[in-house]
């Protein structure tokens, strides 16, 4: 359980990294934050869709 702990901490060092350079490179963070919002919204319906997709034939 140890290990999991040490690398957690390792992968979590590793993004507060990556996000420092992408904020001294001028990356917009809050707008990226918006983008991957949208995927997953998106993704969602089409999960949706395709459920009610699948339920409709299965009617037929």
């Amino acid at each position: 359980m140890e290990k999991h702990k040490d690398i957690a901490e390792d992968i979590e060092m590793e993004i507060d990294a990556i996000n420092a350079t992408l904020t001294e490179s001028g990356v917009d963070m809050e707008a990226e934050e918006e983008f991957q919002t949208l995927s997953e919204e998106e993704a969602e319906k089409a999960s949706w869709a395709q459920i009610v997709h699948v339920h409709t034939q299965e009617e037929e």
